[in-house]
C-alpha cells in the first residue's frame, strides 16, 4: 500500500482470520451481515491507504460500524485511536469481541448514536460505509468534526447518482493530478457534475473517486 509500505502482514492476516471466525459464529445467531465475499470487502476497506495518508492521524471515528467495515481493518494496520459508533447492541457486542480477541488497545466501541455523544476530541478522519446521505452524516457528526476533519465515505453503486444532491467547491489533487474520479474502466478521467457550492459550515473541497474495487465510491471532504 502506497501510504503503508511496511506493515506486519502476518499479524494482519492472523487478525483477519480471527475476525472471520468470530463473524461466522455471530452470524449463525444474529445475522450481522449478508456480505458474501468477505475478502473483497476487506480489500475495499483498506484500499484508501493507496490514496490517503492516515498514518499520522490521532483520532479516527467510524459511524454506523455494523460488522466493522472499514474501520476494523484499518485499525489492524494503524496505530491511530479508533472510535466505532454502533448503537445496535448485537453489532456492538460483536465489535467488542473482535477488539478483545485481536487485542486492539487502540479500538474503542461506543454503543451510542454519534449525534448523542458529547465527544471530548475532534476526529482527524471520519469514515462511514453506505449509512446515509453525505450531507446528513456531516450534520450528525458536528460534535466530532471541525475544519481539520476529513470525511471518508464509502458509497455503493448508486453513489454517482446520489452525488448530484451534494454541492462541491473544487476538486483536489492526488499526487499532483487534479482528479475527480479514478475508475478501473476510465482511469484518470475527469467526470464533471453540475453541482452548486456546498451549503455547509466547513469551507472545504470535495473529492470524488473510485478506488481499484469498482463497487465502492470514496467521497472525501478535507
Amino acid at each position: 500500500m502506497k501510504f503503508l509500505p511496511h506493515y506486519d502482514e502476518k499479524i494482519f492476516l492472523q487478525r483477519v482470520e480471527i475476525y472471520k471466525n468470530l463473524l461466522k459464529k455471530f452470524n449463525q445467531i444474529h445475522n450481522l451481515t449478508q456480505l458474501k465475499n468477505i475478502d473483497e470487502n476487506i480489500q475495499d476497506s483498506i484500499e484508501i491507504l493507496n490514496f490517503i495518508d492516515l498514518t499520522k492521524a490521532q483520532n479516527i471515528a467510524d459511524i454506523g460500524s455494523g460488522a466493522g467495515f472499514p474501520a476494523i481493518f484499518l485499525s489492524f494496520l494503524l496505530d491511530s485511536r479508533f472510535y466505532l459508533f454502533e448503537p445496535n447492541a448485537k453489532k456492538s457486542a460483536f465489535l467488542r469481541s473482535v477488539k478483545v480477541e485481536c487485542e486492539l488497545k487502540n479500538l474503542h466501541i461506543i454503543k451510542e448514536k454519534v449525534q448523542n455523544h458529547k465527544a471530548e476530541f475532534k476526529a482527524d478522519f471520519i469514515t462511514s460505509r453506505a449509512l446515509m446521505k453525505a450531507k446528513d452524516l456531516i450534520q450528525i457528526c458536528r460534535f466530532l468534526s471541525d475544519e481539520n476533519t476529513t470525511f471518508i465515505l464509502y458509497k455503493g453503486s448508486e453513489a454517482k447518482k446520489k452525488c448530484k444532491t451534494l454541492k462541491t467547491i473544487k476538486f483536489m489533487k492526488i499526487n499532483g493530478v487534479n482528479t475527480a474520479f479514478l475508475t478501473p474502466q476510465i482511469p484518470r478521467t475527469r467526470l464533471d457534475y453540475d453541482i452548486n457550492p456546498l451549503s455547509h459550515r466547513h469551507d472545504t473541497p470535495l473529492l470524488l473517486f473510485f478506488a481499484t474495487a469498482p463497487r465502492f465510491l470514496y467521497i472525501l471532504f478535507g
